[in-house]
């Protein structure tokens, strides 16, 4: 989890056994991962990403280490109609790492208004 978060600090054993349980308690997770894991970078190709134009919002931590930031830059640059926010001091887990920045990001994006 050290690789995934920017400050691993903010681990702690309730972060651990939420991510740890699903190995523990399901052996399917580890057929949804060999599925994920064929679902390579390779699999998107310039051509293909160029051809869909929905608006689409790409948030990256700075420093995330599981897909980096290279990738989301070249995804930018691919998509024609989207929009690269990077978010700093966070990794690959923005939910938990900046969770309120995610929300108004994402906010934002769709368009919701504030509560007043």
């Amino acid at each position: 989890m050290k690789n995934v978060v920017h400050d691993p600090a903010m681990i702690d054993d309730e972060m651990r056994q939420g991510y740890l349980g699903p190995f523990i308690k399901k052996h399917d997770i580890f057929r949804a991962l060999g599925r994920m894991l064929r679902d390579k970078e390779i699999d998107l190709l310039k051509e293909d990403l160029s051809d869909i134009h929905t608006p689409c919002l790409l948030i990256w931590g700075r420093h995330d280490r599981v897909v980096p930031l290279s990738i989301g830059e070249r995804l930018h640059e691919d998509l024609p109609n989207s929009e690269l926010v990077v978010i700093e001091d966070s990794g690959h887990l923005l939910p938990e790492e900046k969770p309120e920045e995610l929300y108004q990001l994402i906010k934002r994006f769709i368009g919701v208004a504030a509560p007043t």
